[in-house]
């Protein structure tokens, strides 16, 4: 259910703990789009998991897409 995204989150941050100190910036920004994005995504597709990777999946064309128009 969209209520259990803040688990997810919680989830994800002791994995966060386990990762090598090099990614912890990574996962942060992870993180913080799942929490930006993911609540209006998981009242859509009731499904925690599902929102969190289209979250990311979303922040990450975005920025592949500012990068592009960087170039």
């Amino acid at each position: 259910m969209a209520d259990d995204l803040p688990a997810l989150i919680a989830r994800w941050r002791r994995f966060r703990r386990a990762l090598d100190v090099r990614d912890h910036a990574a996962m942060d920004r992870v993180i913080a789009a799942v929490e930006r994005r993911g609540p209006a995504l998981a009242r859509v597709t009731g499904d925690p998991l599902e929102a969190a990777v289209v979250a990311v999946l979303v922040e990450l064309v975005r920025e592949a897409e500012r990068h592009a128009a960087h170039s």
